[in-house]
């Protein structure tokens, strides 16, 4: 019961912060444009990220898996992270372009949002990786979840009321990679040698 709520606060911290925090601090407007560029990326890779996980976490429990995995992000990690960017840049264009008046396209933010969005994926990806190893790799998923979650929270909280929009995707894209660097930091040996 306990990791159920570990895991269900840790989720609130992603999806909640942004657009409870705008809605209160600046208006419903913001919220609204938060929400649209929120899910024009973040719900994305959200979304990309459970269908990996459903192929990532039975191979990952063996600890072949385990090594395969780790070679991969080895091999594919840097590029990935050069090109998932681009890739929700040009998606969450096209979706508020679509959307239309409502939802004023702005680049800066465009730009944010997809940093955050690679970073939520890469994030989403390596607890999985750990959740799935064993006991201490499960505590260490929990707690990269957590500092992604508390380290939105905290980020939106204090640049949001400043710089709207922009303050709120920052919190995202940087709690994440905070959460990842957790990650990254327990990495096996090997896999920490070759990521440097």
């Amino acid at each position: 019961a306990t990791l159920g709520t570990v895991l269900v606060v840790s989720a609130a911290l992603v999806q909640a912060p942004g657009r409870i925090i705008l809605f209160h601090l600046d208006s419903a407007r913001a919220a609204g444009v938060y929400s649209a560029y929120f899910t024009a990326t973040i719900q994305v890779s959200l979304s990309l990220g459970n269908m990996v996980q459903a192929v990532l976490i039975p191979l990952a429990s063996r600890s072949e898996g385990q090594h395969e995995a780790w070679d991969l992000i080895e091999r594919w990690g840097t590029k990935a992270a050069v090109a998932l960017p681009l890739g929700f840049a040009a998606l969450s264009a096209v979706v508020i372009g679509v959307l239309g008046r409502s939802y004023p396209l702005d680049w800066g933010w465009v730009l944010l949002f997809s940093m955050a969005a690679t970073a939520v994926l890469a994030h989403s990806l390596l607890a999985s990786l750990f959740a799935a190893r064993d006991l201490r790799g499960l505590f260490i998923s929990i707690a990269g979840s957590l500092a992604a979650g508390v380290t939105n929270l905290l980020l939106t909280l204090s640049l949001a009321p400043r710089l709207g929009v922009a303050g709120a995707a920052i919190g995202l894209a940087v709690g994440h990679a905070a959460g990842t660097a957790l990650y990254l930091a327990n990495a096996p040996r090997h896999a920490a040698h070759h990521a440097r």
